[in-house]
């Protein structure tokens, strides 16, 4: 039995010269956009449609983080929705660029020694309200 594979279009047009996250982001699309082709229902349309807004948000707004998460979440939903429907080669995929979202939102936000950028401005957020309280 076969191994199936992404169609010859969509391997080739991964750009792993650009580990960024516009590169992320054009996996993101180009395997979402493979996705609606074999799957046309009106969940998988649904789905793709959120993962694209917050894939273009997070492109339009990188220091916000929540967008860049949101994808993560957005990708893992899609990736049950077509687990459920025995497509199992694009759940993996898109399993796959979950995690690349994850690990690239877990390292953009060191700071030179470590310390995590979202955790200090948090702290002297709150620093801030209960001086102005």
């Amino acid at each position: 039995m076969g191994q199936a594979s992404l169609p010859r279009e969509a391997s080739e047009s991964f750009d792993t010269s650009d580990n960024g996250w516009t590169g992320i982001m054009r996996d993101v699309i180009c395997v979402t956009s493979v996705v609606l082709r074999g799957h046309a229902n009106q969940q998988i349309i649904d789905r793709v449609t959120i993962i694209r807004g917050y894939a273009d948000l997070s492109v339009m707004y990188p220091n916000i983080g929540a967008y860049r998460q949101r994808v993560s979440v957005s990708l893992l939903s899609l990736s049950e929705r077509l687990r459920a429907y025995a497509d199992l080669t694009f759940a993996a995929q898109l399993n796959s660029l979950s995690d690349r979202c994850r690990k690239f939102d877990g390292f953009a936000f060191k700071t030179q020694n470590d310390r995590d950028v979202r955790r200090y401005h948090a702290e002297h957020y709150r620093v801030l309200q209960d001086h102005n309280a």
